[in-house]
C-alpha cells in the first residue's frame, strides 16, 4: 500500500465526513476529516449544488431570509427589483389579489386598458352633526339620510359619486364648504325611499357637487 500510486488506488464513493486525509498544520503532520474540510470551505451550514450546475459569485454578499423558503428567479437573465427605491419596469406586470397601499400615484400621461371593479364604501346612516366627505373613501360611496345633518367638503382634491337613500326620518342636508351655482342639479328631497346620485369633485381646493334624482 505504501508504494501504491494515488492514480492506482480504488475510486472512492460519496464522502460521509469521517474519511481522513493527511495535512501539514503548524509544521506537523496531521489528519483532517472530510467534515473538517467542508466546515472550512462553507462554514457550519451546508451548500448543495445539483450535478452539472455552476454557481458564480463575483461580489461579497450576505443572504438573509426565513429557513425552508424557496425563491424562484425568472426563466431568463434579469435584474432583481428592490423594495426600498423606485423601480422602472419595462415589461407588462400582472398582479394577482394586489392592493395599492400608498395613495399617491404620479407619472406622465398614459393609457389604462381594461376595466376594474370597485367596492363601494358605506358611510352608514347619517342622522345629525357634520360629516366631512373624503376622496380617500373611494370613488363610489353610499349613505342613508336618516335625519337633518351637514356634509362638509373634502379636504383633498379628487372626485367621487355619493349615493344617498332616504329613510322615513330623512332630513334636510346642509352642504358646507362647497361652491355651487343657483341650481346644483335636481332637488334633494326628504321623501322616504327616494334615491339620489351626487357627483362630488374638488379641484385646486374648490369643491362643488351636482345632484341627480333617481325617481
Amino acid at each position: 500500500m505504501a508504494n501504491t500510486k494515488i492514480s492506482a488506488m480504488t475510486a472512492g464513493s460519496a464522502l460521509g465526513g469521517t474519511e481522513v486525509a493527511p495535512f501539514v498544520q503548524s509544521a506537523a503532520n496531521v489528519k483532517i476529516t472530510a467534515t473538517q474540510i467542508k466546515t472550512f470551505a462553507v462554514g457550519a451550514g451546508s451548500v448543495s449544488v445539483a450535478s452539472g450546475k455552476t454557481v458564480t459569485v463575483s461580489n461579497t454578499l450576505t443572504l438573509a431570509g426565513t429557513d425552508s423558503t424557496t425563491m424562484t428567479f425568472p426563466a431568463t437573465s434579469a435584474s432583481v427589483a428592490r423594495t426600498d427605491a423606485g423601480q422602472t419596469f419595462t415589461g407588462v406586470q400582472v398582479m394577482t389579489s394586489a392592493s395599492l397601499i400608498s395613495p399617491a400615484i404620479t407619472g406622465s400621461a398614459g393609457t389604462v386598458n381594461g376595466g376594474f371593479t370597485i367596492t363601494s364604501n358605506n358611510l352608514g346612516t347619517l342622522t345629525t352633526g357634520t360629516t366631512t366627505l373624503a376622496v380617500t373613501n373611494g370613488p363610489q360611496q353610499y349613505m342613508v339620510n336618516g335625519g337633518a345633518h351637514t356634509l362638509a367638503a373634502p379636504i383633498a382634491d379628487g372626485n367621487f359619486v355619493l349615493y344617498i337613500l332616504n329613510n322615513g326620518s330623512a332630513g334636510t342636508i346642509t352642504w358646507s364648504g362647497f361652491t355651487v351655482g343657483a341650481s346644483p342639479g335636481d332637488a334633494l328631497t326628504t321623501t322616504n325611499t327616494s334615491k339620489f346620485f351626487v357627483s362630488i369633485m374638488r379641484v385646486n381646493s374648490i369643491s362643488t357637487y351636482i345632484v341627480k334624482a333617481l325617481q
